[in-house]
């Protein structure tokens, strides 16, 4: 397969992987509307033409051979986008490090988002994730007196009716059991907190800006 030029096929997956960073096949196979088998095929294709890679997923409540994360290279997203007006990427961007399994967990809603969407055409949706690739930042921060609140979700989306012309704002909190339900001091990363600083976002209106 010649890397200076993709198939469409291999460019949507390219495409989705920047997109939502870390996929498995099973999930790469939702978005593409492909055959597992020929997905597989063509992510072992662009693995072996280092446009992707690879960590195994260890997961302590399944058999067998560990699921494989997939996720693009430096050399796969200049590929798709040379002439990209996002400029210099981060490293980190690049790296399958961190909670894999979190960020598995929000596109995993994301992808069921889209499809129970995609079945009314008079709905769509917005979606907004802290991809280090975006410009948008999800991160909110605002005060309350002289106390200063900041807090990051996992993702902030609309959903609109394009007829009624009536969209409802969401924030995303993804739980894998990570986090302290309370904290000592401002708590900032407990449960308790998280609530708190939304029950002030709302009651203040500041989700309005």
């Amino acid at each position: 397969m010649a890397t200076t030029k993709l198939s469409p096929g291999y460019e949507s997956i390219l495409q989705f992987l920047i997109d939502y960073r870390y996929l498995t096949v099973e999930m790469l196979t939702q978005l593409c509307g492909l055959h597992t088998r020929t997905v597989q095929k063509k992510t072992k294709e662009l693995l072996h033409e280092n446009l992707l890679q690879m960590v195994p997923r260890y997961n302590s409540n399944s058999r067998g051979r560990p699921e494989q994360v997939l996720g693009v290279t430096q050399s796969g997203f200049e590929l798709i986008y040379k002439k990209s007006k996002w400029g210099t990427k981060e490293d980190q961007y690049f790296n399958l490090t961190g909670n894999l399994e979190h960020h598995l967990l929000n596109n995993r809603f994301r992808l069921w988002l889209r499809n129970t969407v995609s079945q009314d055409r008079n709905i769509s949706f917005k979606y907004f994730d802290s991809n280090p690739i975006r410009k948008f930042k999800s991160e909110i921060t605002f005060s309350l007196g002289s106390r200063r609140f900041e807090f990051i979700p996992d993702a902030i989306f609309t959903i609109t009716h394009e007829e009624k012309e009536k969209s409802l704002l969401f924030f995303l909190e993804a739980d894998t059991g990570t986090e302290p339900l309370r904290g000592l001091g401002a708590g900032r990363n407990s449960i308790e907190q998280k609530i708190q600083n939304y029950h002030l976002l709302f009651a203040t209106k500041q989700y309005k800006e």
